[in-house]
């Protein structure tokens, strides 16, 4: 799935388990494959309660197009990479079916 520049990307994350309570931090990296400190420092995702487990997200909102990777680590020793691609208007994201006649 794409994303549209300048437009926030939820980071959604959830631990083995669905363990509650956890501390669970989150690294930026921009299109460059560089950590990207300075618009996103070191940031902690928020919990979300649910039925019998838990789910962690923050939001981030990239400034270029490109792949933008986010490295996930929780106080429990649970890690997850996660990519989005983030491209510069809507068009980008949709594909046209080729006409056949």
């Amino acid at each position: 799935m794409s994303h549209v520049i300048n437009q926030p990307i939820r980071i959604e994350y959830q631990p083995a388990g669905g363990v509650a309570g956890l501390t669970v931090g989150a690294e930026i990296f921009d299109e460059t494959g560089e950590k990207d400190t300075h618009d996103f420092p070191d940031i902690l995702l928020d919990e979300m309660v649910l039925v019998g487990s838990s789910m962690y997200r923050k939001e981030f909102t990239p400034d270029e197009v490109g792949t933008w990777t986010v490295h996930i680590a929780d106080s429990a020793a649970g890690t997850a990479i996660k990519q989005y691609v983030v491209v510069k208007d809507i068009e980008k994201m949709i594909t046209i079916p080729a006409m056949v006649g």
